[in-house]
């Protein structure tokens, strides 16, 4: 199940997303905390698991946890929320997580897309493909990807960064100053 019931269990994902968001060495560990907390509570709480998946994920891009530790969790966990909820947009993104950063682009790509065919509105997966897409040098469909994530989220901080940093990348240097500015 996506959701749950037990509603303390759900107050300690929502916690969690808070500091995961933050996206800092300081929040990252009350993040997985709460996270680990709401699977104990409710064990088939599909989003708490993969919010244990995005936190191992980018625990090791910031290198708070060696790839060889933290990476077989975020696949364990990301797996996990799809026996639950096999149709969890963000299950299949936190999979394609996984994927990118073990340089498997297929598959990576594979996931994000099936993140966005159930939930066309989702900014991470936008976000995440657009990363596969520029890496792989499809730089004008990662382009286009980070912008509708910026769009489709235009509060948070993250995608407008990356937006600047993903026109850098397609050497479209004018843009991505005057997104910087």
């Amino acid at each position: 199940k996506r959701g749950t019931e037990n509603a303390e269990a759900h107050e300690y994902y929502l916690q969690g997303r808070y500091f995961w968001n933050q996206f800092s060495t300081d929040s990252f560990p009350k993040a997985i905390g709460l996270f680990e907390r709401a699977v104990q509570l409710d064990p088939e709480y599909a989003l708490a698991h993969v919010g244990v998946a995005d936190f191992y994920a980018w625990a090791c891009i910031h290198g708070q946890f060696s790839p060889s530790d933290g990476f077989p969790k975020v696949l364990a966990s990301a797996r996990r929320a799809l026996e639950i909820d096999p149709l969890l947009p963000e299950a299949h993104s936190a999979l394609g997580l996984y994927y990118s950063n073990m340089q498997e682009w297929d598959n990576a790509e594979s996931s994000y897309r099936k993140a966005l065919e159930l939930n066309p509105y989702f900014p991470l997966a936008h976000e995440w493909l657009s990363a596969v897409l520029v890496g792989t040098g499809r730089y004008d469909e990662g382009t286009k990807e980070i912008l509708l994530a910026e769009q489709l989220d235009p509060m948070s901080l993250r995608p407008k960064v990356l937006s600047a940093w993903t026109l850098y990348q397609a050497r479209r240097f004018d843009l991505a100053v005057a997104k910087g500015n």
